[in-house]
């Protein structure tokens, strides 16, 4: 009997089990029945939750494959909105997302919606998969601002934005250039064809020129027509600038440093406007208005070749004139006329020309390049600049007296030297209309000491005087004067006339900028020695060829030479600077 009760016992617990089970399947069925599909998917890691999206795109039932390549234009498209914008010392720089290592969490959100309510307990990736299915769920892509890569940034883009602050510079154009920026070539027929034809000429980019109103005063120009300054005097060429300009530069060191919470503030917002960047301006040491004061014309000083007018002479001075034109000399550099004209030979391209030998006229070459000489001179003199010369021995008909400045191969030189602390220049042409030659110099303003003022320096000539007794002196024996001209048998040419010596005093003026007359000064007392004339005779000494008594002395008789002694000449004031000859 009482086995029996045990098995009914046992056989109760089994039914009572078995109905348990069923009630906690049918709960289980009731409670999962209606979200059936999620259900599945919290047991299937291979597919994201319905309901999930990444920045407005729906991956719900994708693989993670399916859903990367879904979205996969979200990080670009993020990235393309970056517009960042720097306002440097009033310049815009514009920028993207890769110059300053902007980047996006794209990789670990689509790392988290994919893995949504399938990580962690049962009951929660239930849970997860109730709201997704219920309510969405939404994952958003953001940009991210990398600390140290964005200091890195700045600091790369400051070695671009900040700059040296630059000098403004001249550009040296001897030919210089019209108002219209047209070059000013008279030698260089192709580019006078060219404007000719219409096509524009304009200043390489970045340069400028003198404006009209900056244009030297006419106060600059003088022109010595022979004997006399002709009035208020103004070449044509007054309206050309020899000078290009590059304006200064200012520099700048901007703070990046700075900027970098505003450029992460405006990441994280999304909300793009100009940033202005902290800047330090420096200034040039040398600004356009600087540049153009220590390039201006000191002065232009022209003088005419009309009475001495002849095709080889006119050949040598403006064969010169090209050589000189566009020197410039650097601050205390000692410049030399000869040595930037080299030794004038036929076989250098030098034309024979008149030139002073001896106390007369020879062709040499190169002669008439004193027209050059002393033109340079009184333009250097007028610049206050610092001048080595010597005169001519015989006075020159077409500069003022005392103001003339003689050279040679070999002989006298004009050297000029610069007391400025910049350089100065050299302009030199030609007007074959006016038969003048013209030479500027460019430099900084002369200041009068006296006064601390700029001033217009301006040299003139005292009334001469003459003094000496000089003769006529006899070569005898000779068939040709030294220019080579023959002498007829029996007859005598006169190489050299008589010329008494001069003396001269010449004077600064001193002008202010409107041509009032402030001051005067002595400049230089010249001495021009008396020159005694020379006659070759094609005979013998009259002396030589019948022996006569002790002569009485006859005042009209000039002296007489001994032949065997060769030509006599006046002793010089300095023997040692005496010119063999001069051109």
């Amino acid at each position: 009997m009482k086995g029996n009760k045990k098995d009914k016992n046992r056989q109760l617990f089994l039914i009572i089990s078995a109905c348990v089970l069923v009630a906690a399947l049918a709960v289980t069925a009731v409670l999962f029945l209606g979200n059936q599909s999620n259900v599945e998917r919290v047991m299937d890691f291979g597919t994201v939750l319905d309901g999930v999206s990444v920045n407005g795109i729906d991956i719900s039932g994708m693989t993670e494959e399916e859903a990367r390549n879904a979205t996969a234009d979200v990080p670009q498209d993020l990235l393309k909105e970056v517009k960042l914008s720097l306002d440097v010392d009033g310049e815009l720089h514009a920028y993207t997302a890769d110059d300053f290592s902007i980047d996006t969490d794209y990789q670990d959100i689509m790392a988290q919606a994919v893995a949504y309510g399938h990580i962690g307990p049962f009951i929660e990736r239930k849970q997860a998969a109730d709201t997704a299915g219920s309510e969405g769920m939404v994952f958003t892509v953001s940009l991210t601002v990398d600390e140290a890569k964005l200091q890195t940034a700045l600091a790369a883009l400051k070695q671009t934005l900040d700059k040296e602050p630059q000098d403004a510079t001249a550009v040296f154009t001897p030919w210089g250039h019209f108002e219209d920026g047209t070059p000013y070539a008279p030698d260089k027929q192709e580019l006078i064809e060219t404007a000719a034809n219409g096509q524009e000429l304009t200043y390489p980019e970045g340069l400028v020129r003198l404006t009209p109103e900056e244009m030297p005063i006419a106060l600059r120009y003088q022109f010595w027509q022979n004997d006399h300054y002709e009035d208020d005097y103004k070449p044509a060429a007054a309206t050309i600038s020899r000078f290009l300009y590059i304006p200064e530069q200012t520099g700048l060191i901007a703070d990046m440093a700075s900027i970098a919470g505003e450029i992460n503030e405006q990441v994280q917002s999304g909300a793009f406007s100009t940033i202005t960047v902290p800047v330090q301006v420096t200034a040039p040491a040398v600004g356009l208005d600087d540049i153009k004061n220590q390039t201006q014309l000191i002065t232009s000083w022209t003088s005419s070749y009309s009475t001495h007018n002849n095709k080889a002479r006119n050949w040598n001075v403006a064969k010169l004139s090209g050589i000189i034109c566009g020197v410039s000399i650097d601050p205390g550099v000692t410049w030399s006329i000869n040595e930037e004209a080299g030794p004038r030979y036929v076989s250098n391209g030098w034309k024979l020309a008149s030139g002073i030998v001896d106390g007369g006229y020879v062709d040499q070459p190169g002669g008439g390049v004193c027209q050059i000489s002393s033109t340079v001179y009184n333009a250097a003199i007028r610049a206050a600049i610092e001048t080595q010369s010597k005169h001519h021995s015989i006075v020159s008909g077409y500069m003022p007296k005392g103001l003339d400045a003689t050279i040679s191969t070999g002989g006298p030189d004009l050297k000029l030297t610069n007391p400025y602390t910049v350089p100065i220049y050299i302009v030199s042409y030609m007007n074959p209309e006016d038969k003048s030659i013209t030479v500027e110099i460019y430099g900084p303003p002369v200041i009068d000491p006296a006064t601390g003022e700029e001033v217009i320096y301006d040299f003139t000539s005292g009334n001469p005087s003459y003094y000496g007794s000089p003769v006529m002196l006899y070569i005898y024996d000779k068939t040709a004067l030294p220019d080579g001209t023959p002498i007829p048998l029996g007859e005598d040419r006169v190489y050299a006339e008589m010329r008494q010596g001069m003396k001269v005093k010449t004077y600064r003026l001193f002008y202010k900028l409107d041509g009032t007359k402030y001051n005067e000064v002595d400049f230089e007392n010249t001495d021009v020695k008396p020159i005694n004339g020379k006659t070759y005779c094609n005979y013998p000494d009259p002396a030589t060829v019948t022996p006569t008594p002790e002569p009485t002395e006859d005042p009209s008789a000039g002296p007489t030479e001994d032949p065997s002694a060769g030509p006599i000449e006046d002793p010089p004031a300095d023997p040692t600077t005496e010119p063999l000859d001069e051109v």
